[in-house]
């Protein structure tokens, strides 16, 4: 039996605003955490890619939402 999981994925422009104010070390722990490159991070967060690949923003809008959840169930900002 095939269970299908419906997981929400961040758009690229809200990715893109989610990395807008973080820094290299915070890149580098998201980067680390996600799976995905520091340096596809940092060409999203920079413009330089504008169309980032699914499968990029799913593996950061996976993290984004648990650490968004974990924000929210300690009210503390996220990133």
């Amino acid at each position: 039996m095939l269970r299908f999981m419906h997981t929400k994925t961040l758009s690229a422009a809200q990715v893109r605003e989610a990395l807008s104010t973080l820094g290299k070390h915070e890149l580098e722990q998201i980067a680390v955490e996600s799976g995905v490159p520091f340096h596809t991070l940092r060409k999203i967060q920079s413009g330089e890619t504008q169309n980032p690949g699914i499968d990029t923003v799913a593996k950061f809008s996976a993290l984004a939402i648990a650490i968004g959840a974990w924000a929210a169930l300690h009210r503390e900002k996220p990133f």
